[in-house]
């Protein structure tokens, strides 16, 4: 992937966590004002952005495992560099690591000094010599919620309070439920037209209004939210609306 995803992907992670963004607008206005940017690009974008927030606290605790600074102490946007470059090591298997390495070094020279740069490189390139058994964090009941909130990636405040709800088990379900990516949900306009296009879809199960795209190309689902047959919304507020309209 270019190196201006990545930096995208630093833009982007600085507004939300510096700057009290919400994800979902920045991402589209992003996307919005870049037309031209490849679908593989994009794509690789919107995973290593939500992966990053998705995962910042499990990320944060193997980085101070090994960083001699307090992480706090850190540069915003280096901090940002070295989560952006472990995730892609712990999560991208597809993505080379010496590439992950390079490329976060670039970023760090961009946005940091030389000592920044080395400190990026030395830390990234002891995560890659890593096995992938290192990464695991192994809790269970008699668990602390700090390691339990590293290991779901949760602040410590939910875990305890899921934990007190739900018990060990269930929270954990939930809690690592809610780090999977979550489906490409869409509210439907017009279902015919849907059918038509051939498109692979999954109708929502607790609504009539929306439904999961399952691989259509970029192209064909810009073209149908284009001609209004489709736009983005989660199920959440389709139950909502499917209830008001008595669906």
């Amino acid at each position: 992937m270019s190196a201006s995803t990545r930096e995208s992907a630093l833009q982007l992670l600085f507004k939300t966590f510096y700057r009290n963004g919400y994800s979902n607008y920045l991402l589209e206005n992003l996307l919005n004002s870049r037309p031209d940017m490849e679908d593989n690009d994009k794509r690789f974008l919107k995973a290593l952005y939500f992966g990053v927030l998705r995962q910042s606290i499990f990320l944060d605790y193997h980085l101070a495992r090994k960083c001699r600074n307090p992480l706090e102490k850190l540069p915003a946007r280096i901090l940002l560099i070295l989560r952006i470059g472990l995730y892609q090591i712990i999560f991208m298997e597809r993505v080379p690591p010496h590439a992950v390495v390079d490329e976060s070094v670039k970023l760090a020279r961009r946005y940091g000094h030389r000592g920044t740069a080395g400190l990026v490189n030395a830390l990234l390139r002891r995560f890659a010599a890593e096995e992938k058994e290192a990464f695991r964090i192994d809790i269970n009941e008699e668990s602390s919620i700090e390691e339990i909130s590293a290991a779901v990636s949760h602040p410590e405040w939910i875990v305890k309070k899921y934990i007190d709800r739900y018990g060990f088990g269930g929270a954990m379900e939930i809690l690592r439920a809610n780090n999977e990516e979550p489906p490409a949900s869409f509210r439907v306009d017009d279902f015919r037209t849907l059918e038509e296009s051939e498109v692979e879809f999954i109708k929502n199960r607790f609504n009539t209004l929306g439904a999961e795209l399952k691989n259509a190309p970029g192209s064909l689902v810009r073209q149908l939210m284009k001609f209004g047959v489709i736009a983005p919304q989660d199920q959440s507020s389709l139950i909502a609306a499917s209830l008001l309209a008595g669906a």
